[in-house]
């Protein structure tokens, strides 16, 4: 077995320090400082021989390591620690030192590593949390979440640059940690419903803020894909938070005001049935008439029999 020592060089007193970008033959680390207080890690390798390599790392850190293992399988030790990781799962240790070993034992592996200073955390959460004076404290070891794992995929995919980037990383860091801190404090942040999705404040304002464009843009709304986007969520978060939340789809959500508005302008307007569905985002005039139709239980032109003409507040409101 061939070892990897990667130690503290003195440069930044973060866990990896010498491997910014670290390759030996056909093993490779790349880091990634979002900021002083956190930073990501992907280590890769796909060896072409028996021999498996092993790495030892040291050096100045205090705080959580999380890691997610997305191929292969591996070991890790520490004074106090031993526990294996395989395909599809999740370790979070609380650490005083990074100081530790990692046994590889499979040729083809692929893990990313988040590591989060005190610094970055509520105060208040350590409160909550088994800690103690050993080196290491083992949180959690166990199958990947699905939030977890749609938030890795975002990072691996993430098409942002420079500042953008790094806001964009600690964003799915703080989604990350909520995700998993949800299996260790479920007393605090589980629900007794089944399948409920744990939200944070922040979760939730970008849930509301969602709903407000899609109202705001019925004639044209954005895909989810590009809604979760402006809203900083993932589409897995956004369309299960908004059903969580608002006890419906996006979809609906628009439906119902595309309804309303159409609705209104019907009674206080002077456009004709073919102008009101374009406004409200509905080419087909035929298909508006069957859509309002079965919504309110009465044609849309039955409505314009009772027409005051006073343009309705809503429409129009950006």
């Amino acid at each position: 077995m061939s070892d990897l020592m990667i130690g503290n060089a003195g440069e930044t007193g973060l866990f990896f320090e010498n491997a910014r970008t670290y390759v030996k033959d056909d093993f490779s680390i790349r880091e990634k400082e979002v900021s002083k207080e956190v930073l990501v890690v992907e280590i890769s390798m796909a060896a072409q021989k028996n021999v498996l390599p092993r790495v030892e790392s040291s050096g100045d850190f205090k705080g959580l390591s999380l890691g997610f293992v997305l191929d292969g399988r591996c070991g890790f030790e520490n004074e106090v620690l031993n526990f294996e990781l395989d395909t599809d799962s999740t370790s979070m240790m609380y650490i005083h030192q990074a100081r530790g070993l990692t046994r590889f034992h499979t040729n083809s592996f692929r893990c990313i590593c988040i590591m989060i200073r005190d610094e970055f955390l509520d105060p208040s959460l350590f409160k909550q949390l088994p800690l103690n004076s050993e080196p290491s404290l083992l949180l959690r070891n166990g199958r990947t979440d699905p939030v977890t794992r749609v938030c890795l995929s975002d990072l691996l995919a993430g098409n942002y640059h420079g500042v953008l980037n790094d806001i964009f990383v600690q964003g799915k860091v703080l989604e990350i940690l909520a995700s998993e801190f949800s299996h260790i404090l479920p007393q605090q942040i589980k629900t007794s419903v089944p399948g409920l999705l744990f939200l944070t404040r922040q979760d939730v304002n970008s849930i509301k803020k969602a709903k407000d464009i899609l109202i705001r843009s019925i004639a044209a709304p954005p895909s989810i894909p590009v809604l979760s986007r402006m809203v900083g969520l993932n589409q897995f978060k956004l369309k299960k938070g908004f059903r969580q939340v608002f006890n419906t789809t996006p979809y609906a959500i628009v439906r119902e005001h595309r309804m309303t508005v159409a609705r209104q302008l019907l009674k206080s307007s002077e456009f004709n049935v073919g102008e009101i569905s374009a406004m409200v985002g509905i080419k087909n005039p035929s298909h508006f008439t069957r859509v309002f139709s079965r919504y309110y239980g009465m044609r849309p032109r039955d409505v314009m029999k009772t027409r005051t003409y006073s343009l309705p507040k809503e429409f129009g409101a950006g």
